[in-house]
C-alpha cells in the first residue's frame, strides 16, 4: 500500500493534470512536478543508498529491509483504513445511473466511515489519530490532536440531525466487525455453485 502510494502519485499527478482537474499554471506545475521527483530521489537516496555506503550490507539486504519496511507500514496502514470503513454499520454508496450518490459530501462520509479506539491513547498516538477516521475525513486540514474535542461536537450534531455516527469502543470491537463483514460479504458473493 505505501510503495503504491509513494510511486502512484507522479502519474495520478500527470493524469489528473492531462484531464483538466488542476487548475495551476503550466509553471508551477512543473516546479510541484520537479518537487516531487526531487524529494523521492533524496528518499531513495537516503533510505537505500546511505545504508548500502555506511554499513556492511550487500544492495539486495538493504534493498529487502526496505521492503520489509513498506510491507509492514503498509499493513498497518490497511488494517486501520478497513477498521475504519468496512465495518458493521457503515454503508458503501451505489451511484445511480448516472454515477450520482444522492447524500451530501459530508453525510456520505458519516455513512461510510466508522472511528473506532477514541479513548484509547497509545493507538490514537500510533495511527495518528486516523481512529478517528470520521473526524479525519470531514477536518482532513485539522491537525489529529484536535480530533476527541471535535468529535463530542460531531457526534452531538449528529444525533440532533439524526444522521449516523458509528463508533467502535475498542479495536478488538473494530476488528470483529471488519470479520463479521468480511464473512457477510463472502457469503453475499458466491460466484461459485455449492
Amino acid at each position: 500500500m505505501t510503495l503504491s502510494m509513494m510511486f502512484g502519485d507522479i502519474s495520478k499527478r500527470i493524469s489528473n493534470r492531462k484531464r483538466g482537474l488542476t487548475n495551476i499554471s503550466v509553471q508551477a506545475f512543473r516546479r510541484s512536478m520537479a518537487w516531487l521527483v526531487l524529494s523521492k530521489i533524496l528518499y531513495f537516496g537516503i533510505i537505500i543508498g546511505l545504508p548500502i555506503i555506511l554499513t556492511g550490507l550487500l544492495w539486495w539486504q538493504v534493498l529487502l529491509g526496505f521492503l520489509l519496511m513498506h510491507l509492514v507500514a503498509g499493513t498497518i496502514m490497511s488494517i486501520i483504513f478497513q477498521m475504519a470503513h468496512v465495518v458493521e454499520g457503515t454503508v458503501q454508496a451505489v451511484p445511480d445511473g448516472n454515477g450520482r450518490i444522492h447524500d451530501s459530501l459530508i453525510v456520505h462520509q458519516l455513512k461510510s466511515t466508522a472511528d473506532f479506539s477514541k479513548g484509547n491513547k497509545l493507538i490514537s498516538w500510533y495511527v495518528g489519530g486516523l481512529n478517528f477516521q470520521i473526524e479525519h475525513h470531514l477536518y482532513p486540514k485539522v491537525c489529529h490532536v484536535h480530533y476527541p474535542a471535535i468529535a463530542k461536537i460531531v457526534e452531538a450534531t449528529t444525533r440532533e440531525f439524526n444522521i449516523p455516527y458509528k463508533v467502535y469502543e475498542t479495536f478488538g470491537e473494530a476488528m470483529r466487525a471488519h470479520l463479521h463483514t468480511l464473512k457477510r460479504l463472502g457469503r453475499e458473493y458466491h460466484p461459485f455453485p455449492a
